[in-house]
């Protein structure tokens, strides 16, 4: 999800939430993903980076891809355990 704006990126929580790294932006809400083993985020504006990463993504063996899986998840899994502000979402659906 290369995005130059996400105010949330539900998208992105669905793969994370189902143990899928992603890769985005650094204008979601969802960054230093490498650091936490559960994605990459590039700059957008930079095709080359962007290309390199791909390519390091797309060679990246089993066990180390399985470390970024679980990474991905473990995030979300902390993320919604953290608790979160409901009063938003019921103030934008119950109009």
């Amino acid at each position: 999800l290369l995005t130059k704006g996400e105010n949330f990126g539900h998208a992105l929580y669905e793969s994370l939430s189902a143990g899928r790294p992603v890769i985005t932006s650094y204008f979601t809400p969802w960054n230093q993903l490498e650091s936490k083993n559960a994605g990459w985020n590039v700059d957008i504006l930079n095709e080359r980076e962007i290309e390199i990463l791909l390519t390091r993504v797309s060679n990246l063996e089993q066990p180390a891809y399985d470390q970024f899986c679980n990474g991905a998840y473990a995030l979300a899994k902390t993320y919604y355990s953290g608790g979160f502000n409901t009063s938003s979402y019921k103030a934008l659906f119950s109009q």
